[in-house]
């Protein structure tokens, strides 16, 4: 049951109601007139402030389930979803994690990483760069790592 929960917000995550979403964010429409291997589509404006909440909400810390190393990048899970693109809408912990550049470079690995998946919208497809995604499988250790690592600081507080 656990696992159905977890698949459908990657299916879903505008129907997750785990994770945080920055309060300044804004949808960014698809511009048409953009090339398709343009990558920048894949950024909202505002992604060097949204990088760093992200890590910021972890503690810094890679959310790969088990690794205590220092988060160096913000990985994006996916880049389009059954909304359009994701950049400036999205949701630490369900679209984005922090990660330590070893686990950000398996995070691309080719066993990792898929192209076209089922169940996206068709629009994706038109365009690589936003096609992209991890496999369920990465994913759910992602979201694994986020939510043990985000209920030990919960713990903390209290």
């Amino acid at each position: 049951m656990r696992r159905e929960v977890l698949g459908s917000a990657i299916a879903h995550p505008e129907r997750s109601n785990i994770g945080i979403q920055a309060k300044y964010t804004q949808p960014q429409k698809l511009n048409a007139s953009r090339s398709e291997k343009d990558y920048s589509i894949r950024y909202a404006d505002n992604w060097a402030e949204i990088s760093k909440e992200c890590k910021r909400l972890n503690n810094y810390k890679c959310c790969y389930s088990g690794c205590n190393q220092k988060s160096a990048e913000t990985h994006h899970a996916l880049y389009f979803d059954k909304q359009g693109v994701i950049a400036g809408r999205e949701i630490a912990g369900v679209h984005i994690f922090p990660l330590c550049d070893q686990h950000h470079d398996e995070a691309h690995s080719k066993i990792n990483w898929v192209r076209y998946p089922k169940g996206l919208p068709q629009a994706s497809h038109s365009n690589p760069v936003l096609s992209n995604r991890n496999t369920t499988r990465f994913y759910l250790k992602l979201r694994q790592g986020w939510l043990i690592d985000n209920a030990k600081t919960q713990f903390k507080a209290t």
